[in-house]
């Protein structure tokens, strides 16, 4: 069959879904059409061809769609080597959609004829409402879309009765999702802003725009929708799930936001654009300078970047967050994953659809990029520079999480990698306590779920950046009355990258209190005693660094603890910690402690030595930091500021 007619037969003539929006209802002989038509091929066929990084992800879509072709149909795998049954319905959306669209673009009778049988297989082996085969109303809300497009760019490979079996299975699961007394539907910020809410109801829209006759499941998925838009990230466009989340809410709210749009309905997405374009500002500043990963934080794992948080790059020629994608796609061997992977929604066919022209990637010294940025929900990144594996990243958390199940207890906590290594890290998604984090312990009390800090200041100078952070609101205030959790960082940049912070802590009781101060490194680091201090020896070119620790003038012991029997149970299942993290801990008495903590990265045998001595003005100190070169450092560091003098 030719490549024209293939196409031509694909996408019929767009027909709008009368809904309250424009045109007459679809009936079941009607194609969706729900994102391009014939008159989009040219343009969609030239974009794909236009630049390098988009004839990569061309080639990705086709190798993939070649790798679908040998997907099982008797039976048809739910689970498989590359999906859990968690991600079912991502599986479903990626085989359909890459099939679907490899048909689109180059018009192989094969991939047409490969995703009817997927289709056709599923529909037959599966009900929505079995709890075995979509496990969660994510699921469900994932199997939806695989339906709907489907159903729609597949539409010429079925016959009428099979059809009517798509539209059948496809009205029965957007029933449930429409029908659902879920906490989902509420309309407050803590729900509204989850991938919870545009998974569920983004797939409820767009099968309600595939069927074309259910006016009052378009009028609520695009209430919910609309409502994620507004509330998923911060005014400075930083979405508090993190990254990959993000990614996954994209996934549910966009392509239904798009095809919305193409029916006559309102652009939610033109809506959202202020934010939209600020978003994939979180993929610049947590690439990690080595590896490809984005900084583990909250619930953000230690993963690539995601292609489906690019829709502001797209519109908004964002050439600098471009950039951080594809930087962290190449250095984490990842380029696959511009074909699409089956851990998040199917986007990415719509790298070809959005915006009004290719966007080339810009690097960060291009663009001007400073080294430091703050998002206004409480997350300050900082680097030493923007090139090579040896580079400097900071991070430092305290703020709020606008959805409370993806909430860490972090505030004031710090992340450090430098010279190749992770020093100070975030142990990832499961261990959300503050124990497992670079956080301070106060007279028993530790971090509550909800608990918000603030950053009440960053700033830059010639040397390096400031940043001060206060969370005494995220402290069970039952186990201890805590008044002041004030912590004060100084990143010292090049040509010796390293840190220094402050804590002061004090309870409304009166009296010497217990203290812990928690430093967080990989499990595949290895800590080494010394003296007082430890050094910890990293994992990846064996760079080292010294952590010390005083409180005022006095030195304190760190030394590793032992986590062989540390725990915790998150969503029904066990996660030991020596799995994800080794804890360097410094324990002691005061009643309002003015600890001073510091990591020093050094080369050589001799580690770099610090003296602390009693500053001029109250309650500060001076401290001097001397490394065996002959270089040394001094600081003021006070109740509310550090100074590298």
């Amino acid at each position: 069959m030719a490549k024209s007619y293939l196409i031509a037969s694909f996408c019929v003539a767009l027909a709008s879904v009368s809904l309250g929006l424009s045109g007459s209802p679809l009936s079941a002989q009607d194609r969706p059409d729900l994102f391009f038509d014939p008159a989009d091929h040219a343009q969609i066929e030239a974009r794909s061809q236009s630049l390098p990084w988009l004839r990569t992800a061309r080639e990705q879509i086709l190798r993939k769609a070649d790798q679908f072709l040998a997907t099982p149909t008797d039976p048809y795998p739910l689970v498989s080597n590359q999906n859990s049954l968690g991600t079912a319905g991502r599986a479903l959306q990626n085989r359909l959609g890459t099939l679907g669209f490899a048909t689109y673009l180059t018009g192989d009778p094969r991939y047409a004829a490969k995703g009817r049988k997927i289709l056709l297989a599923v529909v037959r082996q599966t009900q929505p409402g079995n709890k075995k085969h979509w496990q969660t109303h994510l699921q469900q809300g994932d199997a939806a879309q695989a339906f709907a497009i489907g159903y729609d760019w597949l539409y010429d490979t079925l016959s009428d009765a099979e059809r009517a079996e798509v539209r059948a299975e496809t009205e029965e699961i957007g029933t449930i999702l429409f029908e659902a007394n879920t906490t989902w539907g509420k309309d407050v910020p803590g729900v509204s802003s989850s991938n919870h809410n545009s998974v569920h109801f983004g797939g409820l829209g767009l099968v309600a725009l595939a069927l074309g006759d259910r006016p009052e499941w378009v009028e609520m998925a695009t209430r919910r929708t609309r409502a994620f838009f507004q509330t998923f990230a911060d005014p400075t466009g930083y979405a508090t799930e993190g990254v990959h989340y993000v990614g996954y809410g994209l996934g549910g709210a966009v392509p239904f936001s798009m095809a919305l749009k193409r029916h006559g309905g309102p652009d939610l997405i033109a809506e959202a654009d202020e934010t939209l374009a600020l978003v994939g500002d979180q993929m610049v500043w947590k690439l990690l300078p080595f590896d490809g990963l984005m900084l583990p934080l909250n619930d953000n794992f230690d993963r690539p970047a995601e292609i489906a948080a690019l829709i502001g790059v797209l519109r908004h020629n964002r050439g600098d967050q471009l950039w951080a994608t594809l930087e962290s796609l190449e250095k984490s061997g990842s380029t696959a994953e511009l074909g699409s992977y089956f851990g998040i929604s199917y986007t990415a066919p719509f790298l070809f659809v959005w915006g009004d022209k290719p966007v080339r990637p810009l690097d960060p010294l291009a663009a001007g990029l400073a080294l430091g940025h703050r998002f206004e929900s409480g997350r300050v990144f900082l680097r030493d520079k923007w090139t090579g594996e040896d580079a400097a990243h900071v991070s430092f958390k305290s703020g709020y999480d606008k959805h409370r199940g993806h909430d860490h207890q972090d505030e004031n906590s710090v992340t450090f990698y430098a010279k190749g290594e992770g020093f100070l890290i975030d142990p990832q998604y499961w261990l959300e306590r503050s124990d497992a984090h670079t956080t301070l312990k106060i007279d028993g009390a530790e971090q509550i779920k909800g608990g918000d800090g603030r950053i009440v200041e960053y700033r830059e100078d010639e040397r390096g950046a400031f940043v001060r952070g206060q969370a005494e609101e995220a402290y069970d205030f039952d186990a201890a009355f805590v008044g002041q959790a004030d912590r004060k960082l100084y990143f010292v940049r090049t040509p010796r990258p390293y840190i220094i912070f402050r804590d002061d802590a004090r309870t409304e009781n009166s009296g010497p209190k217990p203290f812990e101060s928690r430093y967080i490194t990989y499990p595949g680091n290895r800590v080494q005693q010394a003296g007082d201090a430890v050094i910890v020896h990293g994992q990846r070119t064996g760079s080292k660094a010294l952590l010390a620790a005083y409180s005022g003038t006095k030195q304190l012991r760190v030394s590793e603890d032992d986590l062989s029997e540390v725990t915790l149970i998150r969503r029904r299942t066990e996660f030991r910690y020596d799995k994800y993290l080794r804890r360097i801990a410094a324990r002691f008495e005061a009643e309002s402690p003015e600890l001073i903590s510091l990591v020093v990265p050094f080369a050589g045998d001799a580690p770099p030595t610090i003296d602390v001595r009693p500053g001029a003005a109250r309650y500060s100190f001076e401290v001097i930091v001397r490394f065996a070169d002959g270089h040394s450092d001094r600081f003021f560091v006070g109740e509310d500021n550090i100074i590298l003098e």
